[in-house]
């Protein structure tokens, strides 16, 4: 026994000795590439295949080990400053199928277009949008460029907007297992993923409309980036998806060329005999590390997740994050208190989750907005439910036309498994002292009078749901009532409704948070991320922890799950992480 530990502490010596070497020498690498002198000629290069990340900046530990690619406001930090940057000759953006959301979309687009108004190109290259799969998202973004450019066998997979939505009770059913919940709002239905066979009435339209706003601001953005008529882009999507040669004929796209062609399609296009070096974002932003000035301090604090009480977490193996109501709220306590910070911005990308959590965090929004600290949402893909309610005191209020938010309403109850247990001839006998001690219990199902306490409770947070909607936006009552009911909305739409203030990205918070505080709306930023980076230490853990989690993923399919897993994770977590918390939509533009 004594060897075979002896033998066990070694190997495990020798294997971090060798993990040290790595992260030692990766950093070393990092320094010393990353901060080498930009090139006199170069093209911005964006990889548009790979998820991209709506969190903070990539801690460059991070970057050295597991090559974690800019994140999305690094993308459009680095599309900014080399619109302005003489060095920078070109944009070149690659495509594949669908791997983010159409609001995040938006943000790239405007971004994309702010660079080319300064007469800059910009190209569009794809070996397939989505292949045998959808590109719908893909392309709207590709649209955005002066020119896009395809594989001679690629397919462009746009097919317009399908929305599904997951309906449980059979599934339950043969489980012996059923689903008891009380709500407030007609529109209120992510328990109906768990208690109906199908779509409500109300649901149904709810769906139906968020669908049609989304379809219509794919429609627009193509028609408007190929200068097509409306009426055309419909066609054409209805006459989808397309192989290459006939998205050409079609004037999808403007010509078909192999990847080892681009580099003289790109050299063309700048009218340079030989192409500019290409330079990915983190490389780009790293080396003008020392060439850009700082600008008036913002706060930004990233809020996504599931919003639950303690801190924030984020699982490797299943992708999700949750939004810790203590890490957020001391955030926004911490940068309130900065002598240092004029304002803060806080971007949210989430569907609500636990009440009491949210509370805690919309009292920290409310309080450094009556501090001299003006707060400016920006909403991400999703600011809905619990995701408004922090949302709501905020001063002003910026979103994508094509985020989801709203659904302003509460849900809560719990699942029984009493006919499952029986049918595994397993009998629970149990000893209460209280009348009502047993309620959660999910191995029996409510009484009558538990299911009013439970009905009261509900009842109870959706007035106070909506008295802290009116009181934050200054609105009244009445109004608020009628457009909460639970119902999801578009950003569009939010802002007819009220919702929200203005539509953008993080680039306009920014400019309404420096409007706020006083300041110009142009004058420059500098961007301080509360909370803070974790110590090294705990990055080195996490990135040790980073291959093992990718192995899980990839031997379980977790991956493919993943979309659907994180929308349905609320209805199957902990009951008290889920009383404000948006329906399970499963938009069809993205995997």
């Amino acid at each position: 026994m004594g060897r075979f530990l002896l033998w066990f502490f070694a190997v495990l010596g020798v294997i971090f000795v060798i993990l040290g070497v790595s992260v030692t020498g990766g950093v070393w690498y990092m320094a010393h590439d990353r901060t080498a002198p930009l090139p006199e000629r170069m093209a911005l290069t964006l990889d548009f295949r790979e998820p991209i990340s709506g969190g903070s900046r990539t801690s460059a530990l991070r970057r050295a080990i597991d090559g974690a690619p800019a994140t999305l406001h690094e993308t459009i930090e680095a599309i900014d400053r080399a619109a302005q940057d003489d060095r920078v000759a070109a944009l070149v953006g690659h495509f594949g199928g669908d791997v983010f959301g159409l609001a995040t979309a938006q943000e790239l687009r405007a971004a994309v277009l702010r660079f080319r108004a300064t007469g800059k190109p910009a190209l569009a290259y794809a070996e397939s949008f989505g292949e045998f799969g959808p590109g719908n998202v893909s392309y709207y973004l590709a649209t955005a460029f002066d020119e896009i450019w395809m594989q001679p066998i690629g397919t462009l997979g746009l097919t317009g907007i399908h929305a599904a939505v997951p309906f449980a009770a059979d599934a339950l059913d043969s489980f012996g297992v059923s689903a008891e919940f009380a709500r407030r709002g007609a529109y209120k239905s992510a328990p109906e993923s768990l208690t109906e066979r199908g779509f409500t009435d109300a649901h149904r339209e709810m769906v139906e409309s968020l669908t049609g706003d989304l379809y219509g601001q794919l429609v627009a953005g193509i028609a408007e980036g190929r200068r097509l008529a409306a009426g055309d882009v419909r066609r054409l999507i209805d006459e989808g998806p397309w192989f290459a040669n006939a998205a050409e004929s079609a004037g999808l796209i403007d010509g078909l060329a192999q990847r080892d062609e681009l580099p003289d399609l790109l050299a063309e296009k700048v009218g340079d005999s030989s192409p500019p070096r290409t330079i990915g974002p983190d490389h780009y932003l790293a080396g003008r590390a020392d060439e850009d000035s700082a600008g008036t301090p913002v706060a930004v604090i990233y809020a996504t997740g599931l919003i639950t009480s303690g801190e924030s977490t984020d699982d490797p193996v299943f992708g999700t994050v949750t939004m810790g109501a203590e890490t957020i709220a001391q955030a926004i306590e911490d940068a309130a208190a900065d002598d240092r910070i004029r304002a803060i911005v806080l971007r949210i990308d989430s569907g609500g989750g636990s009440a009491v959590a949210s509370e805690i965090i919309g009292r920290a929004v409310r309080r450094a907005a009556e501090s001299d600290k003006p707060v400016v949402v920006s909403m991400a893909e999703a600011a809905a439910s619990g995701g408004y309610w922090i949302a709501a005191y905020a001063d002003e209020i910026v979103a994508q036309p094509a985020t989801l938010t709203g659904s302003i309403g509460v849900f809560a109850g719990k699942i029984v498994t009493a006919d499952l247990w029986d049918d595994l001839g397993v009998n629970w006998q149990g000893v209460s002292r209280g009348q009502n001690a047993d309620i959660w219990a999910s191995i029996s199902p409510y009484t009558r009078d538990q299911a009013e306490k439970v009905d009261g409770l509900v009842e109870r947070l959706y007035q106070l749901f909506l008295e802290r909607v009116a009181e934050g936006r200054d609105l009244d009552l009445q109004s608020v009532e009628r457009i909460a009911q639970g119902r999801v909305w578009t950003g569009a739409q939010a802002l007819e409704l009220g919702l929200v203030d203005r539509l953008g990205g993080l680039d306009v918070a920014l400019a309404a948070a420096l409007e706020a505080a006083g300041l110009p709306a142009d004058a420059p930023v500098e961007r301080v991320v509360f909370p803070e980076a974790p110590g090294l230490w705990r990055e080195v853990l996490s990135l040790l922890g980073a291959p093992v989690a990718g192995s899980i993923r990839a031997a379980t399919g977790i991956d493919q799950l993943a979309p659907l897993l994180r929308r349905l994770q609320p209805l199957i977590a902990d009951p008290s992480t889920r009383m404000l918390h948006m329906p399970p939509i499963v938009l069809g533009t993205y995997r």
